[in-house]
C-alpha cells in the first residue's frame, strides 16, 4: 500500500486500498463463523479494528488523497509487527520473531502484490 501511496495514481491507490478491504472482509467473516476458536475478546478488538478499516476505506474510496492512507499503513505495520513476535517467556518480555531483520522490525512484503504496508 505505501508503493501504491507514493505513487500518487488515484487508480493504483484504489487498487491496493481493495486489496487490503478484501483481507480485512477475510478476516471480518472469519471471527464472526461460528466454527471461530479465537478468545472472545480478542476476536471483539480485531472486529473493532475491521469496522474501524471499514469506515476509513469508504472515506478513501470517496475522497482518494495519499495522506489518507498514512494510518490504514501504520495499522497494518503494527498488526504485522504483533504477528511477527514470539510470545512472552514466564516472568520475561516477548521475544523478537524469528523472522525480524537486525533492526527488530518485520521484512518487507514482497512488491509483487504484498498488501501490507
Amino acid at each position: 500500500m505505501r508503493e501504491a501511496q507514493e505513487s500518487t495514481d488515484p487508480e493504483t491507490m484504489l487498487a491496493a486500498i481493495r486489496l487490503n478491504w478484501q483481507l480485512w472482509t477475510i478476516i471480518q467473516a472469519e471471527l464472526l463463523s461460528p466454527e471461530c476458536t479465537t478468545p472472545i475478546e480478542l476476536r471483539n478488538n480485531a472486529l473493532s479494528l475491521a469496522k474501524f478499516i471499514d469506515k476509513h476505506t469508504v472515506e478513501f474510496i470517496s475522497q482518494p488523497e495519499a495522506k489518507r492512507l498514512d494510518i490504514l499503513i501504520s495499522l497494518n505495520r503494527e498488526i504485522a509487527g504483533g504477528l511477527y513476535e514470539t510470545p512472552k517467556e514466564e516472568g520475561g518480555e516477548a521475544r523478537p520473531g524469528p523472522a525480524e531483520d537486525s533492526k527488530g522490525e518485520p521484512p518487507a512484503t514482497p512488491s509483487s502484490g504484498g498488501i501490507m504496508a
